[in-house]
């Protein structure tokens, strides 16, 4: 059966007077919208799946594979967990599932299938444990940033917009639309995939090299030494580095991150006439955040600075943060009733 949802949309509109003297036709529009659920679907579509051996009685087959072999631990894992492979019907037991007369569940490790034979009732319990995503499957984190230019004007109403609102979502499906119509930009993407309390880091950058002078202690006689420099390099370009931990209920992720990102080259400033040091347009943004799988967070803005079209300009770069939990695909997937597994 279906479940019908609230389609309202919910618009907030934020009128545009001038960027740079000249008259602005767009609006930065923001709408809200409700999100669409997924229901597991009941009555007979469901039952087609199953193979069914008695009175209301049924065998049905998912695909489990075990992971993590070989990989570094989880220190947020509970160790006293108990698996599918070390007592499949304890495991069930543990999430409500009863077993009766007749009920039977047995896990093949060499092709990870799950074979359950149960009432209607409980293989209804078992399908939608497995294939909603409840249960606690190894699962990965996907962060990403954008970093987009706009108007001062527009990015000070977008900001406002933000207020109070805990998914900036809507903010940025406007700074979408201001794309698609040529009144914004995207500076600059990074995406980075991470495990729940590991760090990742990512640089889209490339490094310059520069002269830097070694601070020289004074001799015994006090006098002076002449200075002395060494070549080093620093990268110019976007760098992300983020701690994730995925929360207890494997939805809300803390992050702990560092974004960079160098609005324009580096500019030389000559010392003396004889040694160019170089002056960076690096922008840098730390924090620590606590946000919902799939949603935005407006995270920073800054004026941007280095290059020509900057100067004398009414420009800013905002920047979206968004994570989103990835469970693997094919985690809990369902044989048809009529492809029973392969013996091996």
């Amino acid at each position: 059966m279906s479940f019908p949802f609230n389609k309202t949309l919910i618009p907030l509109l934020i009128l545009i007077t001038t960027w740079t003297g000249q008259s602005l036709s767009q609006e930065l529009k923001i709408e809200r919208k409700q999100r669409l659920v997924s229901y597991l679907q009941d009555g007979d579509e469901i039952l087609k799946r199953w193979v069914k051996i008695g009175d209301d009685l049924y065998q049905a087959h998912f695909v489990i594979p075990t992971y993590g072999a070989g990989s570094a631990a989880d220190p947020f894992a509970d160790t006293n967990e108990i698996t599918i492979k070390q007592n499949p019907k304890k495991y069930l037991e543990e999430i409500g599932v009863s077993f009766g007369k007749g009920n039977k569940v047995n896990y093949n490790q060499k092709n990870s299938i799950l074979t359950v034979i149960q009432s209607s009732e409980q293989l209804k319990l078992i399908e939608a444990y497995f294939s909603m995503g409840c249960r606690r499957i190894p699962k990965r984190i996907s962060i990403r940033t954008e970093i987009y230019q706009l108007p001062s004007s527009l990015a000070v109403k977008l900001i406002e917009s933000c207020t109070g609102q805990s998914d900036h979502h809507s903010e940025r499906d406007a700074v979408l639309r201001l794309v698609n119509e040529g009144e914004a930009k995207l500076v600059a993407l990074t995406k980075i995939v991470s495990r729940s309390g590991q760090r990742s880091k990512l640089t889209d950058a490339y490094e310059v090299p520069f002269i830097q002078e070694i601070p020289q202690k004074k001799t015994a006689d006090k006098k002076t030494p002449l200075p002395s420099f060494q070549i080093s390099t620093r990268p110019v370009g976007t760098i992300l580095e983020v701690d994730s931990v995925l929360g207890v209920d494997e939805w809300a992720i803390d992050l702990s991150l560092n974004l960079q990102h160098h609005t324009g080259p580096p500019e030389f400033i000559s010392i003396n006439d004889q040694i160019e040091i170089p002056q960076f347009h690096n922008k840098e943004i730390t924090a620590q955040v606590t946000l919902s799988s799939g949603s935005y967070i407006l995270i920073g803005s800054w004026k941007p600075t280095g290059k020509p079209e900057y100067e004398n300009s009414e420009l800013m770069h905002v920047v979206f943060l968004t994570a989103n939990v990835q469970g693997l695909r094919d985690y809990g997937v369902l044989l048809p009733a009529e492809d029973p597994p392969t013996k091996k």
